[in-house]
């Protein structure tokens, strides 16, 4: 979307987050704050052809994000969920994608506690993602 372009002039342009690569969420937490966040991010992804998972595992693990949970999300469908955190804070970022195989697309849904972060976040999987053909 452009919309980030028309929110005037003293507008910085976002940068991708840098990871901890340490970090630990348990389940517990990750699922108490992805029901505790209200607000979202969504991005679409379109691939030349559908990536595996170890691949879209692989490319976000190299700039810090987790995967906590993966399995079958309907007939051709993939839900993951991942997580990371920036460093120098205690944030936890999440990010919900969904791989539709036979459409070679990932819809990737981002929780964070603020807007910034969220845009952050997404452009943190982009470039991840793009790594391995995401349009």
């Amino acid at each position: 979307g452009g919309d980030l372009l028309d929110l005037g002039m003293d507008f910085v342009m976002p940068t991708p987050l840098d990871l901890d690569p340490s970090a630990v969420v348990t389940p517990q937490q990750f699922q108490q704050l992805w029901v505790s966040i209200d607000n979202s991010h969504t991005s679409k992804y379109s691939f030349p052809s559908a990536p595996s998972a170890e691949a879209v595992e692989r490319c976000l693990a190299q700039v810090g994000v987790k995967l906590m949970a993966s399995g079958a999300a309907g007939p051709g469908q993939r839900k993951s969920f991942f997580y990371c955190v920036p460093l120098g804070s205690d944030q936890v970022c999440m990010c919900e994608g969904v791989l539709d195989e036979g459409k070679a697309v990932m819809m990737c849904t981002y929780k964070a506690m603020d807007a910034t972060t969220q845009t952050r976040l997404a452009l943190t999987f982009r470039a991840a993602l793009e790594t391995i053909g995401a349009q």
